[in-house]
């Protein structure tokens, strides 16, 4: 009896976002809020049993528009703003967090930003509205003050970009580096520029490298421009390579989507698009799935009866490179106001002066399969027309190996991570169980290096769960990343006939 064993390279990659407990409390609307660190099971409109649903909390925080809330990697709350005020953990306001010169009537009017390699000190920047002259500043919370209350240093509204501004701000991380990026989007009055996009280096030092990439794209329709579109917002895809930014205008020729390619190695724009996706108007606010594969977009949505844009869903490859339009989303209630996706993968949308939400369920999926949720009378009190601004991603790892292998032969897996915010809050090392009894593996985290690999050699058939844990310097562990393993027995026994097919017609004779 002889055998031939045959290699199987099936290679199924599976991506995984994790961001951590950072953005686990939520302040927005009038006194409105959730609060992801206690959750619950509830029933949706339809009837549907729906667990791990945030808890509904009276915020601080009573803003038209914008707000931010940071907490740490535990989901303590840190603070909350308005891009005027800022507040402590308490919920109260924090010592010198009046002033600032941003407007809670400003579309995204701030973001919250750790100041790279400190595990207290973190960049405030406001946005102003209305195109007016404060533009977009900053100033410097130190959390350790008063207590671990938390003050705003004397470092304190210091100007970024004079204004006219648009009412936008973003921050995704910097690969292979400490740093972030800080990114803006200005509509020219030229008709041959249409976009400028803005990029910061956010460093331990300052906000510096201002760098100003204008994109010469119009609408088609001829006399239109961007003149005045100040609102809608910006958002970096989890992983830091797309971004779009939604044009919120009442002219049908005038509101769309500006898309474009982001390099998170140096913080260049390239590559930006100007679509519709579909006959609605007002585009106001949108978010990717976790995988960026997705976008759900919808408008404004302030009237319940009128100018509605409803909920709808586009595919990154079709705003980029066709002309499919966008899909109306299957659900009771599809008009909503923001959307924003949150650390459980899901992404929640709220309505302006209403207390109801909508839980897309599974982003990653197309529309037919989305399975949007409304939960009506959810919230304490009514939502506004912007939910929490957060950068796109503080923890995101990247899982890759063989989902299938050959029993008694080497397998490889690799982890491919970006980490930010305090060093005290990062990985230090990863533990690898392959879920086969076998002794589990401890492989240090170091700044700067992105790609770990480990390889493994299963002796029996099964299935396994690969699971890789991120542990911090306090031996503290972070989520785990999950990774089913398949192992065949691929030795195929043959015998005299099957050795017979296997010839070919002239050795037979």
């Amino acid at each position: 009896m002889k055998s031939i064993i045959i290699s199987i390279l099936f290679f199924v990659f599976a991506f995984t976002t994790y961001a951590q407990k950072e953005a686990n409390w939520w302040y927005f609307g009038a006194n409105s809020g959730l609060n992801f660190n206690n959750l619950q099971t509830v029933i949706s409109s339809k009837g549907l049993s729906t667990p791990d649903m945030p808890s509904p909390v009276i915020g601080p925080l009573n803003t038209s528009e914008g707000s931010f809330t940071l907490s740490d990697s535990d989901g303590n709350l840190l603070m909350s703003g308005d891009g005027v005020t800022i507040y402590n953990r308490l919920n109260a306001v924090m010592a010198n967090g009046t002033g600032m010169l941003g407007g809670s009537s400003s579309t995204q009017s701030g973001i919250i930003v750790p100041v790279p390699g400190s595990d207290s000190l973190f960049y405030a920047i406001s946005v102003i509205n209305n195109e007016q002259p404060a533009g977009i500043t900053y100033s410097i919370v130190d959390i350790s003050l008063n207590g671990g209350n938390g003050a705003v240093t004397s470092t304190k509204n210091v100007e970024l970009l004079a204004g006219p501004t648009d009412e936008n701000i973003t921050a995704t991380r910097k690969r292979d580096s400490p740093n972030f990026w800080l990114i803006h989007r200005r509509l020219s009055t030229s008709a041959t520029e249409g976009c400028v996009i803005h990029v910061w280096e956010i460093t331990s030092t300052g906000i510096v490298n201002h760098n100003i990439y204008p994109f010469a794209i119009q609408p088609t329709a001829p006399g239109i421009t961007f003149y005045r579109n100040f609102a809608g917002y910006i958002k970096v895809s989890p992983d830091g390579t797309k971004f779009a930014t939604a044009i919120d205008d009442s002219n049908i020729n005038r509101t769309g989507i500006l898309s474009g390619i982001f390099n998170p190695k140096t913080g260049v724009p390239s590559d930006v698009r100007f679509r519709s996706p579909s006959s609605s108007t007002n585009w106001y606010n949108f978010d990717f799935s976790p995988s960026g594969k997705n976008l759900f977009i919808t408008g404004e949505n302030y009237s319940p009866t009128t100018n509605r844009t409803p909920l709808q869903q586009i595919t990154w490859n079709d705003l980029r490179n066709t002309t499919n339009s966008a899909t109306y989303i299957p659900a009771d209630t599809v008009y909503v106001s923001s959307l924003q996706l949150a650390a459980d993968g899901r992404i929640y949308g709220v309505r302006v002066g209403r207390k109801e939400i909508v839980a897309i369920m599974n982003p990653e999926e197309d529309y037919a399969a989305a399975d949007v949720r409304f939960f009506p009378n959810y919230l304490i009190n009514n939502a506004s027309f912007g939910l929490p601004n957060f950068m796109s991603a503080f923890f995101v790892a990247d899982v890759k190996g063989q989902s299938f292998a050959c029993m008694g032969n080497t397998a490889k897996y690799t982890v491919e991570i970006t980490m930010s915010g305090t060093p005290d809050e990062n990985a230090v090392k990863l533990i690898w169980d392959f879920g086969d009894g076998s002794p589990t593996i401890e492989q240090s985290v170091t700044l700067g290096t992105t790609i770990y690999q480990q390889s493994h050699i299963f002796s029996a058939v099964g299935a396994y769960t690969l699971t890789v844990t991120p542990y911090k310097s306090d031996n503290t562990p972070l989520k785990s990343l999950v990774y089913s393993v398949r192992i065949l027995d691929c030795s195929i026994m043959t015998n005299r006939m099957v050795r017979t097919r296997l010839l070919n017609s002239d050795l037979q004779q």
